[in-house]
């Protein structure tokens, strides 16, 4: 227990308590030492006691912004549908452009390199469904296999024929009046 010096009357640390074979300590210095502690004290329990207990609505205010986040993420999910299958008509357009494509493809290789590819993938065509099948030296045909039905285009068919209103049903281009 910290022992009193007799001129500030306040509580002397330990650590400055005279001990045997040192020299005692000016009683000013043991005041003001005590005096210094002593306010840290008080500073450290004022502190202490001004600390608020942990507010409750903070905790469920993030807890609610999360929620409320992860609503926003997963909500659209939930309400989208698949995509309506297409129409036969309209698969019937997107296969016939999807072959017009890739025979130009062809025409433009061999048009480079005056012999047909060995391969739609050297003339830049990717779709695993188009095969070739060579017809000539510079003739060719390309068919198309998807959910079971066959398109086919032979290179000797004229563009606008093969078309034919494909682009009008795919709305590429407007309608004729």
């Amino acid at each position: 227990m910290p022992s009193r010096t007799p001129i500030a009357g306040t509580a002397v640390p330990p650590s400055t308590a005279p001990r045997p074979g040192r020299r005692p300590l000016d009683p000013i210095v043991h005041s003001l030492v005590g005096e210094f502690l002593t306010e840290q004290k008080e500073e450290r329990e004022a502190a202490a006691r001004s600390k608020r207990p942990p507010r409750p609505w903070r905790r469920i205010a993030s807890i609610s912004a999360i929620v409320a986040c992860g609503a926003v993420w997963l909500v659209p999910s939930l309400g989208t549908r698949p995509a309506p299958e297409m129409s036969a008509e309209r698969q019937d357009a997107s296969a016939r452009l999807t072959l017009f494509l890739a025979a130009q493809r062809v025409r433009e290789f061999e048009q480079k390199n005056a012999r047909l590819p060995a391969s739609l993938g050297q003339a830049g065509v990717t779709d695993s469904r188009i095969s070739i099948r060579r017809m000539g030296e510079r003739e060719f045909s390309l068919t198309l296999v998807h959910d079971g039905r066959h398109w086919d285009l032979p290179s000797t068919t004229a563009d606008s024929a093969y078309l034919g209103a494909a682009l009008t049903r795919l709305g590429i281009t407007p309608k004729s009046r």
